[in-house]
């Protein structure tokens, strides 16, 4: 039986959480408990971030309404997602439940979501917390960079292409043989001495039957909700820029896969080709950012045998040298 949560008047956001997301903290506020508690769970990864690699500095702050609609309003999913739109500094979103805005420069972003929404946490941790904490945290000095990402020991490998359902599968199938997942749809490369890549393991999104290609292995129990899949005990958080390579991902005719090496203009293009509106707010940092770590690129193209596919990015990892 579920029990209502409690909804403390919207001026009062006394429930917070701390959470240094890409190294930079961030306080999310609300008069729900239980908006917290996903937040706690969904950020679970870095809450225990070591100390000399959190930022100092005033906090970003997230602020989330949890509030009824009134009567004659409607909260119809649109198609395609959230409506977005971007002026300046600022971002506006509308739907599904859910009003949004942030100023990324600024630090500050707030929500009005509906109690429905805050009681469903997979679209509450996507639509409101990771969207509003990953945008203010990439106005740190944190370019985005678009690709998957995976890692072993002390290296990454970043997965970029056209195809998002291959590459999700590849990451499911790479943490599922022992890789860490290090990004699930976004990198993001703080400059500096050393520079040093960033990112958030979030949540595969991937079609269920892709799942089913890889065989089960103890310790890495998917938790599947409408196509997302998370892999506890997987997640990578950060590395240095020069411990990482891209890999740009097709698919192939015929069952084998195979590595080759990839001209670094086209690993750059293909890390600034930004979809998600947001990401605007750092275009002019973006192919930068992209340049420093597309050197020594690779392409792989991946046939229908996806395990070997997998083996041929452990190896990449673990064994060859850079």
């Amino acid at each position: 039986m579920n029990v209502p949560d409690p909804i403390a008047a919207p001026s009062t956001l006394s429930e917070t959480i701390s959470v240094p997301l890409l190294g930079v903290p961030i306080v999310f506020r609300s008069n729900s408990a239980a908006v917290i508690a996903c937040a706690a769970e969904a950020l679970q990864v870095w809450r225990d971030l070591p100390a000399d690699l959190v930022e100092t500095g005033a906090p970003a702050c997230v602020a989330i309404v949890v509030q009824p609609l009134a009567p004659g309003e409607s909260a119809a999913p649109l198609q395609g997602g959230l409506l977005i739109r971007v002026h300046g500094d600022t971002l506006l979103a509308a739907g599904d439940g859910c009003l949004l805005s942030a100023r990324p420069a600024a630090g500050t972003a707030l929500a009005f979501i509906t109690p429905e929404l805050a009681g469903d946490p997979p679209r509450l941790r996507h639509a409101v917390l990771e969207r509003l904490g990953l945008l203010l945290a990439g106005a740190r000095a944190r370019a985005p960079l678009r690709a998957s990402a995976v890692g072993a020991g002390p290296r990454a490998l970043l997965l970029s292409g056209a195809d998002d359902d291959l590459i999700a599968t590849l990451c499911y199938g790479g943490a599922r043989s022992g890789l860490a997942l290090l990004a699930s749809e976004h990198v993001y490369l703080r400059d500096g001495h050393p520079p040093w890549l960033w990112g958030h393991p979030g949540v595969l999104r991937l079609p269920a039957a892709h799942a089913q290609r890889f065989p089960a292995q103890a310790g890495a129990a998917p938790l599947a909700r409408g196509g997302m899949v998370e892999l506890a005990g997987t997640a990578k958080l950060a590395c240095p820029a020069s411990q990482v390579r891209v890999c740009l991902v097709e698919r192939a005719t015929g069952q084998a896969s195979r590595l080759e090496p990839a001209a670094a203009a086209a690993a750059a293009a293909a890390l600034t080709w930004l979809a998600a509106p947001e990401c605007c707010f750092a275009q002019a940092a973006t192919p930068a950012a992209a340049a420093r770590v597309a050197a020594g690129a690779y392409r792989l193209r991946v046939g229908s045998d996806l395990a070997s596919a997998v083996a041929l990015l452990q190896h990449l990892l673990e064994h060859s040298e850079w």
